[in-house]
């Protein structure tokens, strides 16, 4: 049962993982909101915003997201990333 649930929360985390990476790439290519590429985006967004949002909003609030630089995908993917390991270690000792 530990392994079924583990192998849930690893795969929920990689689905958030690359769905802030197709963000990234696709913020510098997609111009038509439009087109197929366009709704894929969306959906990247959809799925990556709850996490990316609040942390967008403290590095803002800190002034560390000057300059033109968004870093809050960044911190955001280190973050998820520390978050789901430690998640899955939890449950392994559980």
């Amino acid at each position: 049962m530990k392994g079924l649930l583990i192998f849930a929360v690893q795969i929920f985390g990689e689905i958030i993982e690359w769905s802030m990476i197709l963000r990234a790439i696709f913020s510098w290519f997609v111009r038509d909101p439009y087109s197929f590429w366009g709704k894929v985006y969306q959906i990247t967004i959809s799925l990556s915003e709850p996490i990316v949002g609040p942390i967008r909003d403290f590095l803002n609030k800190k002034g560390a997201n000057n300059g033109g630089i968004d870093w809050s995908l960044l911190v955001a993917f280190i973050l998820w990333q520390i978050l789901i390991s430690v998640i899955t270690r939890l449950i392994y000792v559980i």
